[in-house]
């Protein structure tokens, strides 16, 4: 017995082989640009804690060089009480301590008190950072006022 060796099939036409996703960056296809829909300040993707303290930096500066075209040391010189205020302070508070302590006339330790009272009171509340100047003007001053008070009390004790 002879066999005859099977014949090919005659080619059909197939349909085209499905293609399948490549996992390849070139072949993948470019994806198309994101349209703004929507004019926000969000951003389109999110970013890690390095990105996020990386913008905040920047803007940082960015604000610091806008509002003051200054050295960055110009909001500490806002809040520190500059020495020609100190100084003339301090002087008033001690020039009524030695008016007070010299007996001179009662009233000018008092004057010269409530003007270096009020400048005390300017320097608590508008120069934070000069605080403890204030807090030893008080000092001087509460003590002037209550010694200076012992020096002129025998004075008041035979008032008419």
């Amino acid at each position: 017995m002879h066999l005859d060796p099977p014949s090919a099939p005659a080619p059909e036409k197939r349909p085209e082989a499905v293609k399948s996703h490549s996992l390849r960056k070139h072949e993948l296809p470019l994806a198309p640009a994101p349209t703004v829909t929507q004019k926000t300040a969000l951003p389109s993707h999110r970013h890690d804690p390095r990105d996020i303290n990386e913008i905040r930096r920047r803007e940082a500066l960015a604000q610091l060089a806008q509002n003051d075209r200054q050295d960055p040391a110009a909001h500490l010189r806002k809040i520190t009480a500059h020495p020609i205020l100190l100084i003339p302070t301090y002087l008033l508070a001690l020039a009524a301590a030695l008016a007070a302590w010299q007996r001179a006339f009662y009233l000018t330790p008092l004057i010269l008190l409530v003007i270096a009272s009020l400048l005390t009171v300017y320097i608590f509340f508008t120069k934070k950072r000069s605080r403890h100047h204030a807090a030893i003007l008080i000092i001087i001053i509460v003590m002037t006022l209550a010694f200076g008070g012992l020096y002129y009390a025998p004075y008041f004790s035979y008032a008419p």
